[in-house]
């Protein structure tokens, strides 16, 4: 196909979006990287190539939608009609921004240290996604060098930073701010003298073996057959109250646990609730499934030590219970998800503690999620990530788990920032110490909370913790 053709295709895609009144982001991405490209971009989503250039067309796009999507690739994006109004100004626009950032020293250097492309040249393995999903030494090691960190930023488009400013702290952003920059090309050089694609091949050879030695280990990857009876009933929008009584019911010691609950002081019901099918008629569908799942999953922690278990479920609680409470307030539709989400968010460290580690129990921090990725070459919360998909729970999950930490990678921004904020606030029960990432989250996303009302609602979240802890 000629290069007019080629363009051709783009201008149909900018047509359409003019008759519809939408936007367009024009994303141009060397050649080199025409595969990763592939791989990366939306279902309808048109690519051409023009030139020594892959083009996205991303139709409905925001220059933050297309530079979050295709992270961590050089590239240069224009978006109509902010930009231009025709394809010839904003591939003009989308070119001259892509040469720009390439021209900065340093900004080359740091994208192909940054490419799994660039530290190893094969295709990834359906594991892999969860091994080379993240490198916290590194994010740990840039932190070390807070001047070199804002040298480097400085030769980045702001839309290019997500992927590294998300998951640092406040005080290092401050602080490195504040700070004597380093000329751009020595900042390249600490880079370059740290082995990027070295030790990331080692992470990955690491995770690969442990992987294979975990593999094996059945009973910590089995979902419990009743949780997942419960999972698709709670996918199914035909499903009855009727066939989840039904589904409860064929688990005696689950039924029992279940009608404990809701027959506490915490519901405070007046008459007996005497049956699931009462329970599902009084509290409804979703909340009934809530109980029966975490009453399902509780099960596993009967493989780890039991101050750390109790310990572990308390906090998985709590974000679960938090998750579902701002997904309400900010009235997102898939509530249960959010919920199943916060439940599992620490499922991984189950692993840890099966390796004879002992993870650490507090909010996870950089050095402590580099220290469990020097060991098993990921951490806990790829991990609980892969074990997720084991059990082919909904990608949204999987994708919620194993970002948590690190939101501005995930495909489901919004759900996995959702899900490092509860993490947060049911450590902190304020608003106090809060990641970046959470802290941008909670501005932009509308929530509007202050710290009595999170307060108030971490002590009335407690007692319902407390009573599960205890049936």
């Amino acid at each position: 196909m000629s290069a007019a053709d080629q363009l051709d295709i783009l201008e149909i895609e900018l047509k359409k979006a003019a008759s519809l009144g939408g936007s367009l982001a024009l994303v141009v991405v060397p050649e080199r990287h025409a595969e990763r490209v592939l791989g990366l971009k939306r279902d309808l989503d048109t690519v051409a190539s023009f030139m020594d250039y892959s083009v996205v067309a991303m139709f409905g796009a925001t220059a933050e939608d297309a530079a979050a999507h295709f992270i961590a690739l050089p590239k240069g994006v224009a978006v109509y009609p902010g930009d231009a109004a025709d394809l010839k100004g904003l591939l003009y626009l989308a070119l001259e921004r892509l040469r720009c950032l390439e021209n900065v020293p340093g900004v080359r250097q740091l994208w192909d240290n940054l490419s799994v492309a660039g530290a190893r040249e094969k295709k990834l393995r359906p594991e892999d996604r969860f091994i080379s999903a993240s490198f916290y030494q590194f994010y740990l090691f840039i932190c070390m060098q807070p001047s070199e960190m804002h040298s480097l930023l400085d030769g980045l488009d702001r839309f290019e930073r997500d992927w590294i400013i998300d998951l640092l702290p406040e005080a290092i952003l401050n602080q490195g701010a504040a700070g004597v920059r380093q000329a751009p090309a020595e900042a390249a050089r600490i880079l370059v003298d740290w082995e990027y694609s070295r030790r990331f091949a080692e992470k990955v050879d690491l995770g690969s073996a442990t992987l294979r030695r975990f593999r094996n280990t059945e009973t910590l990857f089995t979902l419990p057959s009743i949780a997942n009876q419960i999972m698709e009933l709670t996918a199914d929008p035909y499903a009855s109250a009727l066939e989840l009584a039904q589904v409860i019911r064929s688990d005696p010691a689950l039924t029992t646990k279940i009608l404990k609950i809701v027959n506490s002081a915490f519901y405070g019901f007046h008459r007996q609730v005497d049956s699931i099918e009462n329970a599902v008629m009084i509290l409804g569908n979703d909340e009934v499934a809530n109980l029966a799942f975490t009453v399902a999953i509780a099960r596993i922690l009967e493989k780890v030590p039991a101050a750390q278990g109790r310990e572990l479920w308390a906090h998985s609680l709590m974000v679960a219970l938090l998750s579902q409470w701002l997904g309400q307030r900010l009235g997102l539709e898939d509530v249960e998800s959010l919920y199943t989400a916060g439940l599992l968010h620490d499922l991984g460290k189950l692993v840890l503690w099966q390796a004879g580690l002992q993870p650490t129990l507090e909010a996870a921090s950089l050095t402590s999620l580099a220290g469990e990725e020097q060991v098993i070459g990921f951490s806990h919360a790829e991990m609980g990530g892969y074990i997720a998909e084991r059990w082919n729970l909904p990608e949204k999950v999987v994708d919620s788990l194993m970002h948590h930490h690190l939101p501005a990678k995930a495909l489901n921004r919004e759900q996995a920032s959702l899900l490092n904020l509860a993490d947060l606030l049911a450590h902190n029960r304020s608003l106090d110490n809060l990641s970046h990432a959470s802290s941008v989250y909670l501005c932009s996303s509308g929530l509007n909370l202050d710290d009595d009302e999170v307060r108030l609602t971490c002590a009335r979240l407690r007692e319902k913790v407390e009573l599960m802890l205890e049936i």
